[in-house]
Parts: C-alpha cells; structure tokens; sequence
C-alpha cells in the first residue's frame, strides 16, 4: 500500500499536504536549506532511492548521477514556482526552468485503473512521474494554490496552508514567524532596516 506522506512530522505539528499532494511537498522538502547541503538527501543516488522507498515509487536500478542532479533542480524548480504563490520573488520565471526540466525527463500519459497518468520514458522520468502527477492534480484541482514555501529565507520549507483565507507565511508561527518578528523587533530597537 503506497503511503504518499513520507515526511509526517512537519515544523509546529502542521498537517503535511492531502493525498497525492503530500508526495510533491515530500519530494521538496528533501533539504532543510537551515542546515545547508549537508542534509540534502538527494546528494547520492542512495538518497534519491530512500526518497522513493519511503514515497512508495520504485526506483530503477539504471539511475545516474546526472539524473540525481536533474532530480535536485526539479526540486528548486518546483520550490520556486511555489514561492511565485506564497507571494515571494524569483530572479527567473519559475515555468520556463520547469518546462525545461520536464522536458528532459521525457514524461508520456497513459491510462490507468480508468485515469490518464504520467509515465516516464527515462529511469527518472518513471520514477517522478507519479510526483509530477500529484503536481498536475494538484494544480487542477486547487490544492497546490495552499502548498507554500515559509517566508523565511533560510527555511523556505514547503508548507500546506490549511487557514481558510490561506494567509499563512511561515512553515510554523512559533518556530519562523517568532525568529523574524524578534529580528524586526531588535532591528527597530536599534534602527536598522529589516531585511
């Protein structure tokens, strides 16, 4: 039985993303960019393949470091074009580096079980096609609007906004939104900018 909430524990006990969803915020959420890129699990192959042992996807054996490297930038990737709906910037626009990615992961549909779903032609292309499927639901059907990426620059963990008017900035209010109000606060007492 595949469990697609591969990362149950969030930041402040949030609820991880629904369904498929949760597969995408999994697949981002493999770096705490806080401790930097020694906890990246897609610095190895073995990572990659944790990753989808835990997502429920088989990996292929046939993987290759270049496509670990084409996983990692399909991970920003994604990872920008959600802060484009958290209301933050990016320096490019995040749908022109996607396409380019998807592209290269060489994904074709096919039927399934009654639904038309992603397949790959390539070893990674079928091994993220069901996360690259959950994104495509997800954006459908409105879900992936409340996957948001925390506004805290040295967090920017992907979150699911659950508020009912999805206003949320922070992965978690005690853990982000307390550091940034206190660094706002310390940077009016001594008047500096905040930034």
């Amino acid at each position: 039985m595949t469990s697609w909430t591969t990362s149950p524990v969030q930041p402040g006990g949030r609820a991880p993303a629904p369904g498929r969803l949760a597969l995408v915020q999994s697949f981002v959420n493999t770096i705490d960019l806080e401790d930097g890129t020694e906890s990246d699990e897609f610095s190895t192959l073995d990572g990659l393949t944790a990753w989808a042992d835990r997502a429920g996807v088989v990996a292929p054996p046939s993987l290759t470091d270049e496509d670990r490297e084409l996983a990692v930038r399909l991970r920003e990737d994604i990872r920008r074009l959600a802060r484009e709906h958290s209301g933050l910037e990016n320096a490019e626009p995040a749908e022109d580096r996607l396409e380019r990615d998807l592209r290269e992961l060489r994904l074709t549909a096919t039927v399934e079980q009654g639904r038309i779903a992603l397949a790959g032609a390539s070893p990674l292309g079928s091994l993220l096609a069901p996360m690259i499927d959950a994104l495509r639901t997800g954006m459908d059907d409105g879900t992936w609007s409340r996957l948001k990426v925390c506004h805290r620059d040295t967090c920017q963990w992907l979150f699911y906004d659950s508020s009912r008017n999805q206003a949320s900035h922070w992965c978690a209010t005690s853990i982000c939104g307390s550091r940034e109000k206190a660094k706002r606060a310390y940077a009016r007492r001594t008047g500096r900018a905040s930034g």
